[in-house]
């Protein structure tokens, strides 16, 4: 945890979350689903680990079911880091996707 006097220079707070995803990419007229994992979410987005090579900036789609609810939800969002594959993956809006 942050000491004293530590300002955070995130947004939302995270929370650790370990359920199944499904990330839809269409690259090149070509449309991949590829089945992973979120470990973190939280109002602007999700880290998701999945054996896939997703590059910085693309729009995919991310499908889960949230802890403690029976409905999954989808949403878009854009890869914004990526470390081996673990990716962090930015919610957008619609009007806000390209």
């Amino acid at each position: 945890m942050p000491g004293r006097g530590y300002q955070s220079s995130r947004r939302w707070a995270r929370y650790r979350v370990d359920v199944p995803v499904a990330i839809t990419l269409r690259r090149f007229g070509k449309v991949t689903v590829v089945e992973g994992r979120g470990s973190e979410l939280n109002c602007g987005g999700m880290k998701v680990f999945l054996p896939a090579d997703l590059l910085i900036g693309d729009q995919v789609a991310v499908e889960f079911t949230p802890p403690y609810s029976s409905q999954p939800v989808t949403l878009k969002g854009i890869v914004r880091n990526c470390h081996v594959y673990s990716y962090g993956v930015e919610f957008i809006r619609n009007q806000d996707a390209a």
